[in-house]
């Protein structure tokens, strides 16, 4: 069961059915990852790529994300996502776009101060969203990827550079800063 960790929405459970093709951030991993971001989620504009469940980018709206755009292709992820938003009362402040990352960052011409990215494992997708993402980061915004531990990114990709790393059991968080 997934529930929101702290903020307005503290406590509130959220609704996901698990399939095969989705894997949830465990409550560790997203307590330690808005510990390294509790500084700069207030008022940010996130991005929430690859949100499944929609947990990470709804755990920003509570601790005070200014709008969180959520983006995944799976029809089922946004319709649980539209529930749950819903059931939380929350009516702006966020998108949801059911649609490729790919796609969305070709189109896109949003600046965003905090991108979280967790996309399939070992598909090379981290790296290549790290390689368009970069015109959609704000000067000294933050971009964090969850991958499993043995998955390597580079140390830049553009103005992006690592700023730390964190290995939880069999995940990984690394955190990138654009410096441009």
């Amino acid at each position: 069961m997934l529930k929101i960790i702290s903020g307005k929405y503290r406590g509130h459970k959220i609704n996901f059915d698990f399939r095969e093709t989705t894997r949830p951030t465990s409550s560790l991993v997203k307590e330690s990852l808005f510990n390294v971001l509790q500084y700069d989620v207030l008022d940010s504009n996130f991005l929430d790529l690859f949100c499944g469940s929609g947990q990470i980018g709804l755990e920003a709206l509570s601790r005070g994300a200014r709008h969180v755009t959520f983006v995944d292709y799976s029809k089922y992820c946004k319709d649980c996502l539209l529930s749950n938003l819903k059931k939380l009362n929350i009516d702006d402040d966020f998108d949801v776009v059911n649609q490729k990352a790919e796609l969305y960052l070709a189109r896109c011409k949003q600046k965003f101060d905090i991108v979280f990215l967790d996309p399939p494992y070992n598909m090379g997708l981290s790296e290549k969203i790290l390689c368009l993402i970069v015109k959609n980061i704000k000067k000294d915004g933050i971009i964090v990827v969850e991958t499993e531990k043995n998955e390597i990114l580079g140390d830049s990709y553009g103005s992006l550079h690592i700023d730390k790393e964190y290995v939880y059991g069999k995940k990984k968080i690394t955190v990138y800063r654009n410096l441009s």
